[in-house]
C-alpha cells in the first residue's frame, strides 16, 4: 500500500507536469476533494513550484546547448558561404538573436531588482482557483 507521502509526492509531480487536479486524482486513485485539499497546503504548493523549477532548469540547459550550436552554425554560414544573401541572412539572425537575448537578460535583472525592493517573491499560482 502506498503511503500518504508517496501519494502526495506523485500528486505534486503530476500537477507540476500540467496534469489537471481531477485527472491527477483519478490516476492516483484519490478523491478530487483530497487533491484540492492538498492544493491549499503551503508545503504542497512549494513542492509543485520546486518541481517546476527543476524541470524548467533542465529544459533551459538543453536549450542553451542547442542555442550555442545554432549560433555556431549561423556564424559558420556567415563566414564560409559563397552566397552573399545566405551570409546576410545569417548575420541578421545573429544580430536579432543577440539583441533579443540582451533585452531579456536586462528585463530579468530589472524584474529581480524590483521584486527585491518590493519583497515580492510569490508567483501567481493555479492553486488560487482550487477553492
Amino acid at each position: 500500500m502506498r503511503g500518504r507521502r508517496q501519494i502526495d509526492e506523485q500528486l505534486a509531480a503530476l500537477v507540476a507536469a500540467g496534469v489537471p487536479f481531477v485527472q491527477a486524482a483519478q490516476r492516483l486513485g484519490i478523491s478530487e476533494t483530497t487533491a484540492f485539499r492538498r492544493a491549499k497546503e503551503p508545503w504542497f504548493r512549494e513542492r509543485v513550484s520546486q518541481l517546476r523549477r527543476q524541470a524548467t532548469d533542465q529544459a533551459v540547459g538543453l536549450l542553451a546547448e542547442a542555442l550555442a550550436e545554432a549560433v555556431a552554425r549561423l556564424r559558420d554560414l556567415m563566414r564560409q558561404t559563397e552566397s552573399l544573401s545566405v551570409a546576410q541572412r545569417a548575420a541578421v539572425a545573429l544580430l536579432e538573436f543577440g539583441l533579443r537575448a540582451q533585452a531579456l537578460t536586462d528585463l530579468e535583472t530589472r524584474i529581480q531588482h524590483l521584486e527585491q525592493q518590493s519583497g515580492a517573491t510569490d508567483e501567481p499560482s493555479q492553486f488560487e482557483a482550487a477553492d
